[in-house]
């Protein structure tokens, strides 16, 4: 049924031109008389006349359909790369989580100014 919907979709225009231009040739001219050759005549002309006004408005509908995607298409990449880039920073986050990140020690040696023996030996944690 959906198919059946879409073959009227497209193709209700080029018939109702098909049909406009059979009569326009068949009854506009009055100087030509066509009795005997009616049906003939009526077929030779609106069966190319049907197909190439079929092709024409298939095009236009391709067209429009394969721009339709292209722009779904634009849109599914902006947003996975939004997503990319969300991961990544997540990624990045849960990295820094568990390895400490930009966080840091050292080692700081102090002479001991009461006993002159001795150093006081001291681990610094920035970050």
């Amino acid at each position: 049924m959906k198919t059946l919907k879409q073959i009227v979709k497209e193709f209700w225009l080029p018939f109702l031109l098909s049909v406009l231009w059979v009569f326009y040739n068949i009854f506009g001219d009055k100087i030509e008389n066509v009795h005997g050759d009616k049906v003939k005549n009526i077929v030779n002309i609106f069966g190319p006349t049907f197909f190439l006004l079929s092709w024409l408005t298939g095009q236009f509908f391709r067209i429009k359909k394969q721009t339709k995607v292209e722009d779904n298409f634009l849109t599914v990449e902006s947003r996975l790369q939004e997503l990319l880039s969300e991961i990544e920073r997540q990624t990045t986050k849960m990295i820094a989580h568990i390895s400490g990140g930009d966080s840091f020690c050292y080692l700081s040696i102090f002479p001991d100014f009461q006993n002159k023996n001795i150093v006081k030996i001291m681990i610094f944690h920035k970050g």
